[in-house]
């Protein structure tokens, strides 16, 4: 079943007692080491939230959403960057529910996962989408308990923040005396992509604060592995192992992108050493290229979006794969890493953020920036989704219906 967007009508439109805008203008409140910072501008709330991308849903059923490309919004407007860059908090349900998790770290993030280590406590993996970033996770201090509901979104306020080092195969604390261990070792050398002499460096990372504000540069310094743009992070919730988009890096000649897969030690998502794999590359032999948001199925399926930017679509060495795409891929069984393109968007958009509903009888898919590289009004270059009386092209949500997952 190949599913084709490019000339669907939509036409429905639904209103909910709960819906509303969270902007540029909305109140959040800071929590973490960062909150009160020198490092923020000695503030414990902002203004505002934009760039956002993907996110996810915590165990207490509150949403998470990840401000990710938000450098070059907050300088067009003379913003303070560092109020921006954060993992977002809200409850649908209550208005006054607006957070920032600064334990978190500030980068461009893509989305959360969250699970649970076997000792109780819960955890959290990132990806920081540009090139040559990093994986995290955050380990928070307390142990979950469900009774407490929404409560327990305190814990995300205090712990242990992580970053990945693939050659050792363990995850290196992301903390204020971490970083001036490397700092004050003789024989320090910033590795590429850490800017400043070792003095300036001393002066920038004082406080845990300043250590997840500079995220990126305090990763690096403490031996994080800089890969190639990790994008959605996703739990099994068959086995715990964590799969990892890695959309591509031409840096490096990694044109199409590859999905990685954790295995984390012992099993428990709280472990401090893994193993890894490359479960999934992209390109001709499998059919796609730039993986970037996941889902799994009751069957342990492995759903992926991708996401090859307007510019390259249907050119060069991404012609074969045409519009981007939603595909299948098992992650076990004799067809295991095998990808099966399920569905086609429409011209120059990007699908992301596939989810199914309890029943899996229908599954949800956001269509962004359809006919991106419009350069005339009038002419543009997709009409999706063809609503009648529209001049141009628009974003929306779809809902696909009429099939039976076996």
């Amino acid at each position: 079943m190949l599913c084709i967007f490019a000339n669907i009508p939509v036409t429905s439109i639904y209103y909910s007692s709960h819906a509303r805008r969270i902007n540029g203008f909305t109140k959040f409140e800071l929590t973490g080491p960062a909150k009160n910072s020198k490092a923020v501008g000695n503030v414990s709330s902002v203004t505002g939230t934009f760039a956002n991308c993907s996110g996810g849903v915590t165990l207490w059923n509150t949403v998470m959403s990840c401000e990710e490309n938000f450098g070059a919004t907050a300088r067009y407007a003379s913003l303070n960057d560092t109020h921006y860059g954060w993992v977002v908090e809200i409850d649908p349900f209550d208005s006054k529910f607006l957070r920032k998790h600064t334990a978190l770290g500030r980068f461009n993030h893509e989305n959360t996962a969250m699970g649970i280590a076997k000792d109780g406590r819960v955890v959290v993996y990132m990806g920081d989408d540009k090139k040559d970033a990093c994986v995290y996770k955050f380990v928070t201090k307390g142990k979950y308990d469900a009774a407490k509901g929404r409560s327990n979104s305190d814990l995300l306020s205090e712990g242990t923040l992580y970053v990945a080092n693939l050659k050792g195969g363990k995850w290196a604390e992301v903390s204020i005396d971490a970083v001036k261990k490397v700092l004050h070792n003789d024989k320090f050398k910033a590795p590429s992509g850490v800017k400043g002499t070792k003095e300036e460096l001393l002066q920038k990372f004082q406080t845990q604060g300043d250590v997840v504000t500079n995220c990126h540069e305090a990763a690096l310094l403490v031996g994080g592995t800089p890969t190639d743009r990790p994008e959605d992070v996703e739990i099994s919730p068959f086995d715990n192992t964590v799969f990892i988009c890695h959309t591509n890096n031409d840096n490096h000649g990694n044109i199409h992108g590859h999905i990685t897969r954790i295995f984390e030690t012992d099993n428990d998502l709280g472990s401090t050493s893994f193993d890894f794999e490359i479960f999934a590359a992209g390109g001709r032999q499998s059919g796609f290229s730039s993986p970037d948001n996941l889902a799994f199925d009751s069957n342990g399926h492995l759903w992926v979006v991708t996401d090859i930017s307007s510019s390259s679509l249907n050119k060069g060495v991404y012609t074969s794969f045409k519009n981007n795409g939603l595909f299948v891929i098992p992650t076990s069984g004799p067809s295991q890493g095998e990808a099966l393109q399920f569905a086609s968007g429409p011209k120059e958009c990007e699908m992301t953020g596939p989810f199914f509903t309890p029943d899996e009888r229908t599954l949800f898919l956001s269509i962004q920036h359809p006919g991106e590289n419009t350069t005339d009004a009038s002419k543009p270059t997709s009409m999706w989704p063809h609503r009648q009386g529209d001049k141009i092209p628009r974003e929306a949500v779809v809902a696909i219906r009429g099939f039976k997952l076996g």
